[in-house]
């Protein structure tokens, strides 16, 4: 059940958000959906929404629903990463509570779920080892639809994504790679939170 109200919670941060910026004749979909933050924080709290219902009307999730929910954790640690190493205090972002909700709260959060609260929660099941190719789904398509999107009308959503900016080219194959190790190496532990947590515990009772 908080798995859904927190779902909830966030998709009003990101209608809110919206509402204040049109506003203030600031709101431009085509860019506010090209930032990552945006588009992870929608994502992420229609997936908590999703799983939050599935905790209360079935014992068990299914593979794909369990590879999805898992699928959001990674991006939305990196959101936060990236934006409190990189971003934190020199690009505006809008309101300040809506920043620290999606770049600080909501990391926190979902990860915390993830890596402490699921271990007690067995009605996930064994995700197979090969359930990483999920988590790249959506950064992949993301950073290429960014890159062929910036270079078509010099719109790039983050200053380390700019190829005019900073160290050029080599520094932003420096982050994209610096990034995907990252979801590579959090996507391992968190199927393999799911793995040993289901070798630890046999039965699936009813939640």
């Amino acid at each position: 059940m908080l798995h859904a109200v927190f779902g909830l919670f966030l998709l009003y941060d990101i209608g809110w958000q919206i509402s204040d910026q049109i506003a203030n004749g600031e709101f431009v979909p085509e860019h506010y959906f090209v930032y990552f933050t945006n588009l992870t924080t929608i994502g992420t709290g229609i997936v908590l929404v999703v799983t939050g219902i599935s905790m209360l009307v079935r014992a068990r999730d299914s593979d794909l629903l369990t590879a999805i929910a898992w699928a959001v954790v990674p991006c939305s640690a990196v959101t936060g990463v990236v934006y409190n190493y990189t971003l934190r205090g020199d690009t505006p972002m809008g309101v300040d509570w809506v920043n620290d909700v999606n770049h600080v709260i909501a990391p926190i959060l979902i990860v915390l779920d993830w890596f402490v609260l699921r271990l007690f929660d067995v009605g996930r099941p064994r995700l197979p080892w090969r359930s990483i190719g999920v988590a790249f789904v959506f950064p992949g398509v993301w950073i290429l639809f960014t890159t062929f999107r910036g270079l078509a009308d010099g719109f790039w959503p983050y200053p380390f994504l700019d190829p005019n900016t900073g160290g050029g080219v080599p520094e932003i194959f420096a982050y994209v790679v610096g990034i995907l190790v990252f979801i590579a190496l959090a996507s391992l532990a968190g199927i393999a939170v799911t793995r040993a947590r289901n070798g630890r515990h046999e039965a699936v009772p009813a939640r």
